[in-house]
């Protein structure tokens, strides 16, 4: 027997009834009428469309939960759109979609050999910088699914005798993904490619023959019809779909990668995304996957204090020990999942302004079909808490900054002049831990911090000189590994984020000032496979430890671009001062995706408000356009991050000193300044 299943659409969590509502606009602010707007359920759900009225508004009702992309297209204009996670029975209103003067983008599609492949069609176009200024909740990257829009009327695009493609109605300065395919290619997903352009090039190569059959977890049963999908775990997270046939069986091409996997169909679905890994030794792998009856799991977040209903508040669940989908709560503090027969784990993961209960996960055991209701997750308020920081004579420190290592936050918190510093907190794991560091902002003073937020008593720290950090990445023969990610944990700390971060130099050494003594620590050097940790060790103060060497192999060098030039101020203007206008002056840079542009900018002003110092450029250089900035007091440029670092500090020669990851310490930009005099 094969159980067969006739779904066209599957949502990512249970629940239903919500609505998107909103407004297109053209480039220049004006609503526009009888634009298209769709609304894409899921990867592997359906797509509906509607029409804006004469004020550009739209409306779609009956919306299932979950990941939603809204794209719009409209005459003279090319596509535009946000992706947004929906909660369950909620009205999302006044979401806006701005549209750009559309640009084409062509180019070619060739085989490994460089032969043109006649056919190959283009799936998928991802758009990854839309503004959002108006949207705070929605994220900068969509995918317009334009293989579905094609029985509605849009003509393919596929690749002609010469192997070359268009694709039309591109926005204006956009930053664009494209994804390919071919019968008898394993899927192609290409990315930072800019609208506009004539020369892309995709190559499609045969992959691996992966074959497959979904069943039934409980009775072993073929499942026909089942929507299978599978997703590359490494960026950038290319998604690959298909079906399975009238015998539950499948069959696609994918590249060497890790994956991970799901099927869902006819009352069933995957129990959770399980991992596959297709290592291209072989030119052909199969695969079994097992799909659950389905259940619905309904519960609700409120707070303690009050009993009022926490929205926005984010569940996730795990079934099976797998992960498996998640859901935001709406504005009466419900969520709704839909979980699978057998073993399924709600859990709580964060609830912005809230301290999680300690006892943050609920086992569920499901039937088929069954509805099962859970108790209440009730959570704490944050509490308003100071820190206050004592020099080591145990008087009042001013002139200090603290900034959150967990739970992790972009920028600096200043003290006052009695020492005293507010920690504005946004939201807590269920343990409450709060875990900073603390700098001084004139001399080579800090220290760590950790309390639990559930206590009422205001920490104190004490600042204590600094240490510093060196050591060296290198191969098994002892060559350097350039370009490899340092980090410095705390020992046995059950929290992911790093103390410091660093990069080893063209030789492979590295070096981290500012470090605070007193703490069990450890070095870590780690690629995107690779990681070789120090053994623990113990600063004094002003002491220089040397870790030795962090084995690594030469597959896993990046680039350093310590002690060479870095021409910062060729990359084109977005706003803020003119940087040439500057002249040759230390700089402190930030390279962040345009999705964290605004976030980046704040604690770039933040930084240079602080230090309140003359001589001393602040820039951020964003990977894509940004629109609707306020005026910023600090630099911001259009630019592509040039090396494995994110932050590089630059002397008024232009030539990197300093790279790190973020914020940088309070140190090594006093070293920049001091190198400058």
């Amino acid at each position: 027997m094969t159980i067969v299943s006739f779904m066209l659409m599957i949502a990512c969590a249970a629940g239903g009834g919500s609505s998107l509502s909103g407004q297109v606009f053209d480039n220049a602010g004006e609503p526009l009428a009888r634009a298209r707007v769709f609304v894409e359920q899921g990867l592997a759900g359906s797509i509906r469309e509607s029409r804006t009225d004469n004020e550009g508004r739209y409306r779609f009702d009956n919306v299932a939960s979950g990941t939603i992309g809204v794209f719009a297209i409209a005459d003279g204009h090319g596509f535009g759109g946000l992706s947004i996670t929906v909660p369950s029975d909620e009205d999302v209103r006044e979401l806006t979609i701005r549209l750009r003067p559309p640009v084409t983008l062509s180019g070619r599609i060739v085989n490994e050999a460089g032969e043109p492949v006649s056919g190959a069609r283009v799936m998928r176009i991802g758009l990854m910088n839309e503004p959002q200024s108006n949207n705070p909740h929605a994220t900068t990257k969509l995918g317009i699914p334009y293989a579905k829009l094609e029985p509605m009327g849009f003509p393919p695009i596929t690749t002609d005798d010469r192997g070359r493609f268009t694709v039309s109605a591109l926005p204006r300065d956009g930053s664009i993904a494209l994804k390919a395919a071919c019968h008898g290619y394993a899927q192609q997903g290409v990315a930072d490619l800019r609208a506009g352009d004539s020369n892309v090039e995709i190559v499609l190569t045969r992959g691996v023959l992966v074959r497959g059959r979904v069943v039934t977890r409980a009775t072993r049963v073929p499942l026909s019809g089942a929507v299978v999908v599978l997703r590359n775990a490494q960026p950038p997270h290319d998604t690959a779909l298909t079906r399975t046939d009238g015998s539950g069986d499948f069959a696609i091409r994918l590249q060497p990668g890790v994956y991970l996997y799901r099927a869902s169909g006819g009352g069933f679905q995957g129990v959770g995304w399980e991992e596959l890994l297709v290592t291209g030794q072989q030119s052909a792998q199969s695969v079994t996957i097992y799909a659950a009856a389905s259940c619905d799991i309904r519960g609700k977040v409120a707070n303690a204090m009050t009993g009022e209903p926490v929205g926005g508040a984010r569940v996730v669940l795990r079934t099976f020990g797998n992960p498996d989908s998640s859901a935001r709560t709406n504005t009466r503090g419900e969520y709704a999942l839909r979980g699978v027969e057998g073993e399924n784990t709600v859990i709580l993961e964060s609830a912005p302004g809230f301290i999680l209960p300690e006892r943050n996960a609920r086992p569920v055991h499901a039937a088929e079909n069954e509805r099962v209701e859970l108790p209440t997750f009730w959570v704490l308020p944050m509490p308003e808490v100071h820190l206050t920081v004592v020099d080591e004579e145990l008087e009042p420190a001013p002139r200090c900054v603290t900034s959150l290592v967990q739970p992790p936050q972009f920028g600096w918190q200043a003290a006052d002049d009695s020492g005293r510093v507010p920690l504005r907190i946004g939201q807590l794991a269920s343990e409450g831990v709060v875990l900073g560091r603390v700098e001084h902002l004139d001399h080579p003073l800090g220290a760590l911090f950790a309390f639990t937020a559930r206590d009422n008593s205001e920490p104190v720290v004490q600042l204590l000189p600094h240490a510093t950090i060196t050591g060296r990445v290198a191969s098994e023969s002892g060559s350097p590994v350039p370009g490899v990610a340092v980090s410095v944990f705390l020992v046995d700390d059950q929290m992911e984020s790093p103390l410091w971060r660093t990069v080893s130099g063209p030789d492979g050494r590295f070096e981290i000032p500012g470090a605070v003594p007193h703490a069990t620590l450890v070095c870590v050097a780690a690629s995107s496979v690779h990681t070789a940790a120090s053994a623990p060790f113990v600063l004094e103060p002003l002491q220089t430890k040397d870790v030795g060497a962090l084995t690594m192999p030469r597959s896993a060098a990046g680039t350093s671009l310590l002690g060479q030039r870095l021409d910062w101020q060729a990359f084109s203007r977005l706003a803020g001062p003119d940087a040439r206008e500057a002249g040759q002056q230390p700089a402190v840079l930030a390279f962040c995706p345009q999705e964290q542009a605004m976030m980046t900018i704040e604690a770039w002003q933040r930084l240079s408000t602080i230090l309140s110092t003359s001589g001393l450029t602040f820039a951020v250089v964003v990977d894509a356009p940004v629109t609707g900035i306020p005026e910023p007091s600090v630099v911001v440029l259009e630019g592509k991050r040039p090396a494995t670092a994110s932050t590089y500090l630059v002397s008024a020669e232009g030539r990197v000193v300093s790279e790190t990851f973020g914020l940088p310490s309070v140190t090594a930009i006093q070293q920049l300044q001091q190198g400058a005099r």
